[in-house]
């Protein structure tokens, strides 16, 4: 009887300490990778016609999630979106993330919106009758008592 629990606390032992090593391992691969960052869309350098656009990508192994130094958050499976207004003219949009052992990285985005001029707008003149009504003549319509 005395083998048996022998091997068993040794199983025991080879076990408990060999999950310890894989945790271990498991653990120092995210501390040394750090945190990553994908952007989907928009493309680096693009001509963006409108006044918005939205952000997409995937980021890994982050615990804090910044666009342009505003935190923004990411789903449980990484994915982040986030609409925001351009300027006309040249942009940069930074994306920073930081995993829970202090290590960060970025992202940076340059896009550009054309300048708008007024030979770029259709102004359309439309008639529309508005009736006006003089405050006489709502005093004169209500009544006192």
């Amino acid at each position: 009887m005395a083998k048996k629990h022998r091997s068993f606390s040794k199983i025991f032992t080879f076990v408990f300490i060999g999950s310890f090593l894989v945790y271990g391992l498991f653990e120092s691969f995210r501390y040394f990778s750090g945190p990553k960052i994908t952007i989907l869309e928009p493309v680096n350098g693009s001509l963006i016609a409108t006044s918005t656009v939205i952000v997409r990508g995937k980021v890994r192994n982050i615990s804090y999630l910044t666009l342009n130094e505003r935190q923004i958050f990411s789903d449980t499976s990484g994915n982040f979106g986030q609409k925001l207004l351009l300027q006309e003219g040249y942009n940069i949009i930074n994306i920073e993330a930081k995993d829970r052992f202090g290590k960060n990285t970025n992202a940076k985005i340059e896009l550009y919106r054309p300048i708008e001029t007024e030979e770029d707008f259709e102004f359309s003149t439309t008639t529309e009758d508005f009736s006006t009504t003089t405050i006489e003549e709502n005093l004169s319509t209500t009544t006192t008592n």
